[in-house]
């Protein structure tokens, strides 16, 4: 018979940081989802050199300022976190997470096309 174990979660404030601090740009048009995300980042230990709300700024800053990672949800105003990414990798060649609360097939077949 297969035993199982339980491991003890500890809270937030005892993570600890990573040894390879990162920098990392964010986009996320919701302020409430990108404060998050800078807040988890920053307590592992990285440097979140930009947060914005929108693919048009990530990509000026990104371009402009050369960063670890890039964070960028998909759905945004003015330019989508595909069409940013897309600008982003061509450019600098950064590694690029999208992000997205839609579960939507076409967003996903452009993700993998991008």
């Amino acid at each position: 018979m297969p035993t199982t174990t339980t491991r003890k979660k500890e809270p937030a404030s005892h993570v600890e940081p990573m040894r390879n601090r990162l920098s990392v740009a964010v986009a996320e048009d919701e302020p409430e989802v990108r404060s998050t995300l800078v807040k988890m980042l920053e307590a592992l230990g990285h440097e979140v050199a930009f947060a914005g709300a929108n693919g048009r700024e990530l990509v000026d800053f990104c371009v402009a300022t050369p960063v670890d990672l890039v964070m960028t949800d998909i759905r945004m105003p003015d330019m989508d976190g595909l069409d940013a990414a897309a600008v982003i990798y061509e450019k600098v060649r950064t590694p690029i997470i999208l992000l997205s609360g839609h579960c939507d097939s076409e967003l996903i077949e452009r993700a993998e096309e991008t």
